[in-house]
């Protein structure tokens, strides 16, 4: 199988981009079929809520404690269908990963981009008297979100989105 990196954006303002793409990558994509038939979108869009209503506007232009919802649709355009794909969202340290923003359901996250675990993170710490206790992660220390998309059928896609706050 073969393993590649594919990162292609549609247009994100500059502080976001260069936070997105600087940290990592956009997707790992294990899979018997060519990786060139998997293209994505990302889009970054600015939160804004006026009471019970939410509106989706460009993020070109970001202030501290707004909220960004990220979204990459992944679309196969080939002839068959994609099997293990691992799509991965980087969280860039200026932002905080907002608990119960990601869709769909199932991410995992990661602290270092390497080992992935079902939210919450969580991890063991000494106390003062010697004694573990577990501990949840703060969502602040979450730098990346994976999902598992088991297959992706010809002509089909999938999007995937989760919301972090500007620190």
């Amino acid at each position: 199988m073969k393993k590649s990196t594919i990162c292609r954006s549609s247009k994100i303002g500059p502080f976001l981009a260069l936070a997105l793409f600087g940290s990592l990558l956009c997707s790992s994509v294990w899979s018997a079929a060519s990786s060139n038939d998997l293209k994505l979108d990302l889009k970054a869009f600015k939160v804004i809520r006026k009471g019970d209503q939410e509106t989706l506007v460009s993020a070109d232009k970001v202030k501290p404690k707004e909220v960004i919802e990220y979204q990459v649709r992944y679309v196969n355009t080939g002839e068959k269908t994609l099997r293990n794909i691992r799509a991965t969202l980087p969280i860039p340290a200026s932002l905080v990963f907002l608990s119960g923003s990601s869709a769909p359901s199932g991410a995992m996250a990661s602290l270092d981009g390497k080992s992935f675990a079902a939210m919450p993170l969580k991890r063991k710490v000494k106390l003062a008297d010697g004694t573990m206790k577990v501990v949840m992660v703060p969502y602040s220390e979450y730098r990346f979100l994976r999902w598992s998309l088991d297959e992706l059928a010809a002509g089909k896609s999938v999007t995937v989105k989760a919301r972090a706050r500007l620190q």
